[in-house]
């Protein structure tokens, strides 16, 4: 098929004007696809390793995996449960992954990490071409992406099954967009660009901040070309991000009454009542980056890599193929390998043990790499499976109680904070629940139970009696809930 631009070409017998060394995206940024499917095997198997034996599972991989398996299998199945602090995106790209391992291999939570794998390794394309795109060849052109493929926090993202390898890799393409039409000048990147922060902004809400400092360096590079109506021409990077936030309000006005209810999303939230306590507002503020300094350090060295970009472009001379082509050989190299020596710096000091995110345990809010937890996961979802009956009604309030869910089978009894009725059920729990799970919560951020009953933990409820104490680091409890007469 011939291509629409040598056919204008033709036609016109005019030429694109820069036209770029190479066609991004037309196929894949790889060199060749065993490149690609080595890079994919390693992050599987570092997965599935760090996993498998130290129980390495990141802060958001649980709960997202719960969420998809609640949309596919619980008993109020709704589309409406991918309203969590987590974004849309990385939850709705699950779904295929849980049902398939869960149907052939029965192991729905390694489904978080096929996807960090998979974002991962788009993430080593996409910087392959950006390097190209900005005039690096041979063996320079592979080392820094040797680098990044290598750090310590992009190996801990991949192998974890964190979301932030997919957000990297949406804002990557944000900036090879950006890097692409600095070269070329055609408007197409634009709008690859724009897709890219709409594809981030579906992920972390914060992003949004990305994307006006990337529409900057547009607006900024349209100046400097001296191309008239440069507001006009930002269009085609807003449209794919207005649409996306018209459908994205759209879908929280429907499913759940206000077009700003994924602002007050935990990590489940209830589908009636997000102002209460099952739905504590966690992304009030889009300075929420700075609580994780992982998040932030990215952020950071992408910022640096856009405000790179525009410098490089800086004695722009109207003459689109020389403006990034040539200029990239001496000193860009040094700013890039200072920010990718900067990277690895930082990775090693947020990793080093007694840092934030090396922190472990479940009140630490870290990642969790314990096999004690695990441990404990399975002797409550054994318990379950195999002391309480089938049919009863069992009432959980956190977001990481799915790996328990999913040991103790039949999810359909199991009532979770994304049920449309959640919040109905806990305000008459002694009548419509027959077991109540519950763990020993950080007394300062209760969940939804402990919120409405705050003595059940201890024993003060007069509806609820304790059935185990399964103890251990995590405090699960068991609770077998007393009707009162007007249900007997």
């Amino acid at each position: 098929m011939i291509p629409l631009y040598t056919w204008y070409e033709a036609r016109s017998g005019k030429s694109r004007i820069g036209k770029p060394t190479s066609r991004p995206l037309r196929r894949f940024s790889f060199p060749t696809w065993s490149w690609a499917l080595c890079v994919l095997a390693f992050y599987l198997l570092l997965g599935a390793w760090a996993t498998g034996i130290f129980g390495l599972v990141a802060p958001d991989a649980s709960a997202r995996t719960g969420t998809a398996a609640a949309i596919l299998w619980s008993r109020n199945p709704h589309y409406g449960a991918l309203l969590t602090a987590w974004g849309p995106l990385t939850t709705g790209l699950q779904l295929p992954l849980v049902w398939l391992l869960g149907v052939l291999f029965n192991a729905p939570q390694f489904s978080a990490n096929v996807l960090s794998a998979l974002a991962s390794t788009a993430s080593l394309g996409l910087l392959y071409r950006l390097f190209g795109v900005l005039g690096f060849q041979g063996r320079m052109r592979w080392l820094p992406v040797a680098l990044y493929a290598t750090n310590p926090l992009i190996l801990l993202y991949a192998a974890s099954g964190s979301s932030a390898s997919l957000l990297i890799t949406c804002l990557l393409l944000a900036i090879y967009g950006l890097a692409a039409w600095w070269q070329s000048g055609q408007p197409g990147y634009l709008g690859l660009s724009g897709l890219g922060i709409t594809g981030a902004f579906l992920i972390n809400y914060e992003s949004l901040l990305f994307g006006v400092v990337v529409a900057a360096a547009f607006l900024y590079g349209l100046k400097r070309r001296g191309m008239a109506h440069p507001l006009a021409r930002l269009t085609l990077y807003i449209m794919p991000i207005f649409y996306t936030l018209l459908f994205w309000f759209a879908f929280n006005l429907i499913s759940m009454r206000d077009p700003f209810a994924f602002l007050n999303a935990d990590l489940y939230v209830s589908a009636n009542e997000l102002s209460g306590p099952s739905g504590t507002a966690t992304l009030s503020s889009p300075l929420g980056v700075l609580n994780n300094p992982g998040r932030a350090l990215v952020y950071t060295l992408l910022l640096a890599f856009v405000v790179l970009i525009c410098v490089l472009n800086r004695r722009d001379t109207g003459d689109h193929d020389t403006d990034i082509g040539n200029a990239t050989q001496a000193k860009p190299t040094i700013w890039l390998a200072l920010l990718l020596a900067a990277s690895l710096g930082a990775a090693v000091l947020l990793l080093w043990p007694g840092q934030s995110l090396a922190q472990t345990g479940p009140s630490s809010g870290g990642y969790s790499s314990s096999s004690v937890s695990v441990a404990e996961e399975q002797v409550v979802g054994d318990y379950l499976r195999s002391d309480v009956l089938a049919d009863a009604r069992i009432l959980v309030d956190q977001g990481d109680t799915y790996p328990i869910i999913d040991k103790a089978g039949q999810p359909n009894r199991f009532v979770i904070p994304s049920d449309i009725d959640y919040d109905e059920i806990i305000a008459n729990a002694a009548q419509d629940i027959d077991y109540i799970l519950l763990r020993n919560n950080d007394p300062g951020k209760p969940g939804a139970i402990q919120y409405a009953y705050p003595m059940l933990y201890e024993s003060r409820w007069p509806y609820a009696q304790l059935v185990h104490d399964f103890g251990g680091q995590m405090g699960w409890r068991l609770y077998r809930v007393t009707q009162p007469e007007s249900k007997k």
